[in-house]
């Protein structure tokens, strides 16, 4: 194991997809279940477990590469703006669309559940839009120490739970952003629509 692949493995440890998910470190993953949880308050407790799951598995180590920074709301250095942003509403589309047709081919409470997990995936990267550490879709380098060093818990973080509780207008934004793009694709069925994120973060 190479001194990157601890540091990631420190850094984001392992998350599946247990029915219940486990607290995380990532915004933090204190302030992405935090961010579900109000934005989704009227869903059962077994859905909102399944959105944090989901969520986390964004955060997983296999996740956190350059080639995957578009499902952070990042880039990798190699890619422009236009193009990063194009692959996030994909990304976000293409997880609503499999949440969708999971829950309507089988409306059972495991397909239910399902979905729920599907949500949670698509929902990071809209909520990692408003993070400062993520903001205009900046280039991700986890070589970059100084960089890692503004994300996750790290007291230094721009994106932990006390830097989340200082920014007075971030949990309002956020959940609305989140509430618009569940209810676009879910309530009502847009599932070839893709979001443009410009004025998100």
């Amino acid at each position: 194991m190479t001194l990157l692949s601890m540091l990631l493995l420190l850094l984001f440890p392992h998350s599946g997809r247990p029915s219940r998910a486990p607290a995380s470190r990532f915004w933090s993953g204190g302030v992405h279940h935090l961010l579900l949880r109000r934005a989704f308050e009227k869903e059962p407790e077994d859905c909102l477990r399944q959105m944090e799951a989901g969520s986390n598995r964004i955060d997983r180590p296999a996740n956190q590469g350059p080639d995957h920074a578009y499902q952070h709301a990042m880039r990798s250095a190699s890619e422009t703006i236009p193009l990063a942003r194009a692959r996030m509403a994909e990304f976000i589309r293409g997880e609503y669309e499999l949440a969708a047709s999971i829950r309507n081919a089988a409306p059972d409470p495991v397909s239910y559940l399902e979905s729920c997990f599907h949500r949670g995936m698509a929902l990071h990267p809209v909520m990692d839009s408003t993070s400062p550490a993520h903001r205009n879709m900046g280039i991700w380098s986890p070589l970059d120490l100084a960089q890692l060093l503004r994300h996750g818990d790290f007291p230094s973080s721009a994106e932990n739970i006390d830097a989340f509780l200082h920014s007075p207008d971030a949990l309002e934004r956020t959940t609305r952003l989140m509430r618009m793009v569940d209810e676009t694709y879910l309530d009502l069925g847009f599932l070839d629509f893709l979001f443009d994120f410009r004025d998100s973060g």
